[in-house]
């Protein structure tokens, strides 16, 4: 990889860093999980796959907590920005699709996919294969959390069509702008983003679409089952741990593998 396209690729990956810690509560989603696999699952959870892990967000925060922690995501990118925890043990990262994950059965305690990355399958035999795999690379007894957006949200309070999050570290300024449109009859909703990121003098921009599907609960219930899941719950929030309701903003979906199969 050239030094600039290094470079390019190392601010963009900042950028993601510090958009989400301006969107999102790590802490509370890293605790939330800590308590899901102390309370929740059926056996000790030790070795854990963090799907689409990005820049680590979960992974090095689940890896200091003691965590054996294993990352994928499709981007390169992400992945080179992903920083070893400070005891200087680095986190194992693969670079795949998670459609096809590249690990021997039952290789894990637990598998976690956070901030909708799972949204971003849109076909019913992608998501079934995806969920095939999942349940392949877990362990009998294995928990699978999946952090899913509702699509009551929209229903409840309608969104916004535009808006605009900024932030800033190191030196670095950025800002994100977002226009969203909802296609109601396939029920995916497409985020057109323009990234913008000032460094001194230098400003570079990207502009990308994300197109995510709206599930609802019953929907996941469904897929899990015909996957070979069971035992599925909601939460509605990282912080209240309480079951979801028509008001929340998450489906965060908890589900086993059988101890049996």
């Amino acid at each position: 990889m050239e030094a600039r396209e290094r470079e390019y690729n190392e601010l963009f990956a900042l950028y993601s860093q510090i958009i989400y810690d301006e969107i999102r509560d790590t802490e509370a989603e890293i605790d939330f999980l800590d308590w899901a696999f102390k309370n929740l699952a059926s056996g000790e959870v030790k070795r854990v796959l963090d799907v689409a892990c990005g820049t680590g967000r979960h992974s090095i925060p689940l890896r200091k907590r003691g965590y054996d922690v294993v990352g994928i995501d499709l981007s390169l990118a992400m992945l080179l920005a992903c920083k070893a925890c400070p005891d200087g043990k680095p986190i194992p990262l693969v670079q795949c699709d998670m459609r096809w994950l590249p690990f021997k059965p039952e290789s894990f305690d637990a598998v976690v996919c956070m901030f909708s990355s799972f949204n971003h399958l849109h076909r019913d035999e992608d998501i079934l294969r995806t969920l095939n795999g999942f349940r392949s690379t877990l362990k009998p007894g294995g928990i699978l959390i999946l952090d899913l957006i509702s699509p009551l949200k929209f229903m409840r309070v309608g969104f916004k069509s535009e808006e605009v999050h900024r932030g800033e570290r190191d030196g670095v300024v950025v800002e994100r702008r977002l226009r969203h449109e909802i296609d109601e009859v396939r029920a995916i909703w497409h985020q057109h983003e323009h990234a913008i990121i000032k460094r001194g003098d230098e400003t570079l921009e990207n502009r990308e679409t994300h197109s995510i599907r709206l599930m609802t609960y019953p929907e996941i219930c469904h897929f899990l089952r015909e996957s070979g899941f069971e035992g599925m719950r909601c939460y509605g929030g990282f912080k209240s741990r309480e079951e979801a309701t028509d008001k929340a903003d998450r489906l965060i979906t908890v589900a086993y593998r059988p101890k049996g199969g």
